[in-house]
């Protein structure tokens, strides 16, 4: 199967019950999910989507051997072009949503220009993300700072290993 670019409607991912009842009549377009498979400090890495867009994006049904074993996405703002890349994941706990792609507010916050752009993102586009992107922008700073400090080490070795071939 082909790879392709999916168009989902953006759903804001919450761990608390209480905020679904709360924002129930909201301004916001964009609905809240509740969603306690991870915990809250894993959403900031995750985007949660329908299982059967897995194989629509990877090219391979989940869980062959050809498919990617870190599956990350990259997930654009159809409006300022601006991409974040985030690990695909499924939860059982969302039920009755059609295309759609779910994630935090703060990964929201990433890909929008201003305030009112976060509030009233009604659409992302989601294609197969690139997994050096996701480490080298990684949500969590101390992932984030291992992966650049380690690409600087591998950079100043090579470079001091041809330092010294030099007579």
């Amino acid at each position: 199967m082909e790879k392709m670019t999916l168009k989902r409607k953006l759903h804001q991912t919450t761990s608390n019950k209480d905020v679904i009842m709360t924002n129930k009549n909201h301004p916001y377009k964009r609905e809240r999910v509740c969603i306690t498979d991870y915990s809250p400090v894993e959403y900031e890495e995750l985007v949660f989507m329908q299982p059967s867009d897995y194989e629509k994006i990877f090219g391979c049904p989940d869980g062959s051997k050809k498919c990617p074993r870190v599956p990350v996405v990259k997930i654009t703002n159809p409006n300022n072009q601006k991409s974040v890349h985030l690990l695909f994941r499924t939860s059982r706990e969302i039920k009755g949503y059609h295309d759609y792609a779910v994630m935090t507010y703060t990964a929201i916050k990433r890909i929008s220009d201003n305030r009112e752009e976060v509030q009233n993102l009604e659409f992302v586009l989601v294609s197969k993300g690139n997994r050096m992107s996701f480490y080298w922008n990684h949500p969590n700073i101390a992932t984030r700072i291992a992966i650049r400090m380690g690409a600087i080490s591998i950079f100043l070795g090579l470079l001091s290993f041809i330092v010294c071939l030099i007579p």
